[in-house]
């Protein structure tokens, strides 16, 4: 995926596999992920759903979905200084949460029965997002993942009894909303100049054992998993749509090879016990 922002170009690549813990219980993925654009702006977001939620993978594509549009709604059509300013402005992302959680109210009604127990459910996910124009690029977050800008690698949280933030915690009478409200509102990350940013990626917290299993060999193979500065520099992860997943998805496959002297099977486990989605977004060479 290319898109034009200003004077600059950028690719988009993109891939999510799901964590061997929940293919030991036939759990769907939980995670979700959205990008959109036009010539005024480019969204990224990744979603991923609590793991205690019986179907949260529905809150995260429809959070994931739902805050990009928002973002690009609010954001269309404004002038390149004014919407640098925008961006960071605390009343832009207020209007985004309110849009957004209107919008999974809207869900949650459908839905029927307890609206805490739908939130509960169905719609607790966490964020982190990227928000390029031409003047500027901001990586915003609801909870915890990983996001890096040119290469630096940041994590965000863990947060106090394991615990994270969900944006649909605003729909309810949460303990959070009277312990520490600012933690329900999204937070700005970083902002740089978008003329210095050659890449950015986002991704949700799986990411971190993909961080920790660089030098570890694929399951199975002689080859090691490789440096995460794979994914921006390597070019076939933006001309092939699917090749970041299967990347993943290599990390993840489950090795199995006879031990015939002792008449067993040899199992080496995936290297990613949780679900992994990420979007990385580098600017196109001139």
């Amino acid at each position: 995926m290319q898109t034009q922002i200003g004077t600059a170009s950028f690719e988009i690549g993109y891939g999510s596999v799901i964590g061997r813990d929940h293919t030991a219980v036939s759990k769907n993925c939980q995670d979700a992920w959205h990008c959109a654009g036009n010539e005024t702006v480019l969204v990224a977001v990744v979603c991923d759903g609590c793991g205690s939620g019986k179907h949260s993978e529905v809150g995260a594509k429809l959070g994931a979905r739902f805050l990009t549009q928002e973002i690009l709604n609010q954001s269309t059509a404004q002038d390149a200084e004014i919407l640098s300013t925008l961006i960071v402005s605390t009343e832009f992302w207020h209007t985004v949460r309110e849009a957004t959680l209107k919008q999974l109210q809207a869900v949650a009604s459908a839905l029927g029965g307890s609206l805490a127990q739908v939130v509960s459910d169905y719609l607790l996910f966490t964020v982190v997002g990227v928000v390029v124009t031409p003047l500027k690029t901001v990586v915003f977050s609801l909870g915890d993942g990983v996001y890096t800008i040119n290469g630096d690698v940041k994590t965000i949280g863990p947060f106090p009894d394991n615990m994270p933030p969900y944006l649909a915690y605003g729909l309810v009478n949460s303990s959070l909303a009277t312990s520490n409200p600012d933690r329900l509102h999204f937070s700005i990350e970083a902002v740089r100049p978008t003329a210095e940013v050659q890449s950015v990626l986002i991704a949700t917290d799986g990411l971190e054992e993909v961080l920790r299993s660089t030098t570890c060999k694929l399951p199975g193979k002689s080859d090691v998993v490789g440096s995460l500065s794979q994914f921006w520099e390597a070019d076939h992860y933006f001309s092939n749509p699917d090749a970041i997943r299967r990347k993943l998805s290599l990390m993840n496959v489950e090795s199995r090879r006879p031990d015939w002297e002792n008449r067993r099977m040899l199992k080496e486990p995936g290297l990613l016990s949780d679900d992994t989605t990420l979007v990385v977004i580098r600017k196109k060479s001139e």
